[in-house]
């Protein structure tokens, strides 16, 4: 097994993570609480700027649901997660993606596609996407499917064709619906052009804006706290540097925490390859995006906030923007898809960073 190198500054840098990340939790108790209550068939749509912390929410928010939720046999598979991967063309193929399906649900013919002992067969390379859809539904089934996750779900809109982005997302949300599978969709801002394109959407989908911090006071006192955890694993040139920078800091990486902390990681990488005994605010302007690549992705941010702006009082779609959460605890129960009543579980573990406030 390949073992990843690390110095002890990155480690500590990654193990800080996130979860300090104040809009991370909000949307994490928004979401999570109410997949915990969503009928099949259903739609539940995340979206926010590259680098914010998506994959993290997933990757916790499926952790929580599977500890939560009893198969029936040992072969079930509750939840089915995909990440929408593009082909060689860098175009979305609804066949591929229903392929990934197979294999990540284990269907027998398809299981082992992609590895070195695999065998083609007549069925696996000849198979219609209808045909696959149908395989897809009756695995789902056999297998107690609760959730389908798709990651990078703005993926899905990369298609040859305007037509074939609602072509897909119509044939996701009829699979779901047969099956009586809650479909959840994480991605860029990018996939709100295609989710009103498809009438089986609309009404029934639930939008969730996990934003980036704002060049705004309050964000700015929450990041900065932020980095003046970062800043206390680095050997910085000067105490505060990161906080007296926090404006900067969150321009280069616009507002984006798991982008903050990659781009503090490759700074930490340009010191130690210069032989520098400390890092300076140098190596983190370093570490930024070309002024090209930053601009599409702030055009892309610019435009999905102007959507909330926009939507929200749209009434055949529930669009949310996440709030502060409580500072009360929260005693109420909830009841399962199993139709088990269970207490709401607490915040996740939020790392306390140093109150921190922007001049």
């Amino acid at each position: 097994m390949t073992v990843q190198l690390e110095s002890e500054n990155h480690r500590k840098i990654r193990e800080i993570g996130i979860l300090a990340h104040r809009h991370f939790q909000a949307t994490y108790n928004h979401v999570y609480s109410a997949l915990r209550n969503m009928n099949g068939g259903r739609v539940m749509v995340v979206v926010g700027p590259s680098r914010v912390g998506k994959s993290e929410l997933l990757r916790q928010i499926i952790s929580a649901l599977r500890a939560e939720i009893r198969p029936r046999r040992e072969d079930d598979q509750p939840i089915l997660l995909i990440e929408a991967d593009l082909g060689n063309d860098a175009r979305m193929s609804l066949r591929q993606f229903e392929i990934e399906c197979l294999k990540n649900i284990r269907h027998p013919v398809f299981a082992n596609i992609g590895e070195d002992d695999e065998i083609p067969t007549k069925t696996r390379l000849s198979s219609s996407e209808s045909i696959l859809r149908l395989l897809l539904l009756t695995s789902m089934k056999h297998r107690g499917t609760m959730y389908l996750f798709v990651d990078e779900a703005h993926h899905l809109l990369m298609t040859i064709r305007e037509k074939l982005q609602s072509d897909i997302l119509e044939a996701l949300k009829n699979l779901c619906n047969k099956s009586d599978v809650v479909l959840v969709l994480v991605g860029g801002y990018r996939l709100l052009d295609g989710l009103f394109q498809s009438a089986h959407f609309n009404g029934r989908m639930e939008i969730v804006h996990f934003p980036g911090y704002a060049d705004v006071k309050e964000d700015l006192d929450d990041y900065a706290s932020i980095l003046a955890s970062l800043e206390s694993v680095l050997p910085v040139s000067e105490p505060g540097l990161f906080v007296k920078n926090a404006r900067k800091i969150r321009e280069l990486f616009w507002g984006a925490i798991g982008a903050t902390i990659d781009g503090i990681r490759a700074a930490e990488s340009r010191r130690i390859a210069r032989g520098a005994k400390v890092l300076e605010m140098l190596d983190v302007l370093s570490a930024r995006l070309p002024d090209k690549a930053k601009k599409a992705l702030l055009d892309d941010i610019k435009g999905g906030c102007e959507f909330f702006a926009r939507e929200l009082a749209k009434p055949d779609t529930k669009v949310t923007l996440t709030k502060e959460p409580s500072s009360e605890p929260d005693d109420a129960q909830v009841v399962s898809r199993k139709g088990k009543k269970k207490p709401f579980e607490k915040n996740p573990v939020r790392r306390t960073s140093p109150n921190v406030e922007v001049k």
